[in-house]
């Protein structure tokens, strides 16, 4: 059944044009050569899959710059689950980096996608690959300053849904500053955020600024 695409409202950061005026299809995927691939993790604070969703999401860059969401695996899950699944995401795409945010529980997340990736090779899951490097931020501001600089290389034509992430871009759409957090977008401007760095690949860890794009445009 088709389902209509949720309206944007007022005093939103996206607009749906930067969406959709930029989606790339998998047949048109097939020639694009990403430079990087990282994985981000908004995890939910609670032990168990009864708590708010955890944003999950994959994300490459070119060399000119270009950044491309290729998977969205967001969903209710504990942190058993989304350790795997994390780890899991990183293989299927091939990610350099896994960035998980370090607010709540300190070392936890970083802690449980260790760990998992520890279950996954031994029973052979990751085929003697190493496991990517895990990459802490602290989002110590507000959140209109994370997404806005995001949003802004979304109006600039700079990202590319790679087919359609619905449930991802109607978080996008209708996130106006002040709301609650949405797992999906943080996730997505996590990774984002990383990729429009060049100096992040050498950079490690970190934490945001209000200065962290500034001059990248």
């Amino acid at each position: 059944m088709f389902q209509e695409k949720p309206r944007p409202l007022e005093g939103g950061v996206w607009k749906w044009p930067w969406i959709t005026d930029n989606r790339i299809g998998p047949v048109g995927f097939r020639g694009v050569d990403l430079t990087r691939i990282v994985v981000a993790v908004d995890h939910a604070g609670g032990a168990d899959d009864v708590n708010d969703e955890t944003g999950l999401v994959a994300a490459g860059r070119t060399a000119d710059g270009h950044m491309y969401v290729v998977a969205d695996e967001s969903g209710r899950m504990g942190a058993d689950t989304w350790g795997h699944k994390t780890c899991r995401l990183a293989l299927k795409v091939d990610a350099d980096a896994i960035i998980v945010e370090n607010n709540f529980g300190g070392d936890m997340a970083k802690q449980i996608v260790t760990q998992a990736w520890k279950e996954l090779a031994e029973k052979g899951e990751t085929k003697g690959r190493l496991m990517p490097a895990i990459i802490e931020v602290h989002a110590k501001q507000g959140k209109r300053l994370r997404a806005e600089p995001i949003a802004q290389l979304y109006a600039q034509g700079l990202v590319h849904h790679v087919g359609e992430h619905p449930r991802l871009e109607g978080q996008l759409v209708t996130w106006i500053p002040g709301m609650d957090s949405p797992d999906r977008m943080d996730a997505a401007v996590h990774a984002l955020t990383e990729l429009a760095d060049p100096a992040a690949a050498l950079a490690g860890t970190g934490a945001y600024d209000d200065q962290r794009l500034a001059g990248r445009r």
